[in-house]
């Protein structure tokens, strides 16, 4: 696999499991935004997901494997995987199998209920950001469009929960069984993210040595 070297990220460490988060190229982005927005295109590289997913949303969009090797984008989750976890256990990974890598298109009113992932390594980042999603509602700390990392529970100098604001460009990277959920939002437009799940060395992941 590349180097890390030309990744921009950080590590966050807010209860026990680590979150990466890394900004995704531009160009990869801008492709990706394409393939949504048009028709053939979108014909051509996605398959509907959304049976297969536990969110309330009304379009999800899995990536077809080849178009994620063609798009390099295989080879950019691999390399923010690999930083990832290095930093986070000082380990190199040395196999990265990619899953499943999907787009989620939510609108006003659907979310994500609280879930895990599959596989060893997942993944969320955002492709589109409507204007305004988090200045509604009455409270002044707001939650709409948000995502939101449970683990364990609330003590003194330990929260269990970590919210992470979307911003076009960002993606997190975090161990599969970290719980997360989506909350709605009431402006118009559409939050577009994307997601994956991926296996790594069994050595690395496997912990109980069985």
């Amino acid at each position: 696999m590349d180097s890390s070297k030309d990744l921009t990220f950080s590590i966050a460490r807010p209860f026990g499991p680590s979150i990466g988060k890394f900004d995704i190229p531009d160009d990869l982005c801008d492709k990706l935004n394409q393939m949504v927005d048009d028709p053939a295109l979108a014909k051509e590289c996605f398959v509907k997901w959304s049976d297969n997913l536990v969110g309330e949303v009304s379009s999800e969009l899995l990536i077809k494997p080849d178009v994620c090797m063609s798009l390099g984008l295989t080879d950019f989750l691999a390399r923010c995987t690999q930083a990832y976890i290095n930093k986070s256990v000082d380990m190199t990974i040395t196999k990265f199998d990619l899953l499943q890598c999907w787009i989620v298109r939510q609108y006003s009113g659907e979310y994500n209920p609280t879930h895990w992932h599959t596989g060893h390594i997942s993944g969320a980042g955002w492709l589109k950001v409507p204007d305004g999603m988090t200045s509604g509602g009455v409270k002044t700390a707001r939650f709409d469009g948000m995502i939101t990392f449970t683990h364990g529970s609330r003590h003194f100098l330990a929260d269990s929960i970590h919210k992470v604001e979307p911003k076009e460009g960002l993606f997190t990277i975090f161990p599969n069984y970290l719980m997360h959920h989506v909350y709605p939002f009431n402006v118009p437009g559409e939050r577009r993210s994307i997601a994956f799940n991926a296996r790594v060395d069994d050595e690395i992941y496997n912990v109980y040595g069985h």
